[in-house]
């Protein structure tokens, strides 16, 4: 194997990405679209108790991971992310496997 060595503007890019704070709340998540909180869960791939606890009073306060997944995923429904880097984030075959397994 042979990795690309990283050019100076791709440092950049790392350093950028580490401190970046790029998120989506649940809850304006859900205000955008009509969700159930076990989309959610799959979505977030948390449980989903956890789910309820985002919603419960007091709330418990998302993970960042939960907040960058949403906020990525409103991109693809907004179609902001172009085809080509959806089609390898996520091939043909890995999304006809899902399908199957969630009918």
């Amino acid at each position: 194997m042979n990795p690309k060595e990283l050019e100076p503007r791709d440092r950049v890019l790392l350093r950028f990405y580490q401190d970046c704070h790029y998120g989506l709340s649940p809850e304006e998540f859900r205000c955008r679209y009509d969700v159930s909180y076990r989309e959610l869960a799959a979505l977030c791939q948390i449980s989903l108790s956890t789910v309820k606890r985002l919603f419960a009073s007091p709330p418990r306060q998302p993970s960042a991971d939960v907040m960058r997944t949403l906020a990525i995923v409103d991109l693809l429904l907004r179609e902001q992310i172009p085809l080509s880097l959806i089609r390898q984030l996520c091939p043909p075959h890995q999304r006809q496997d899902r399908e199957k397994g969630s009918s």
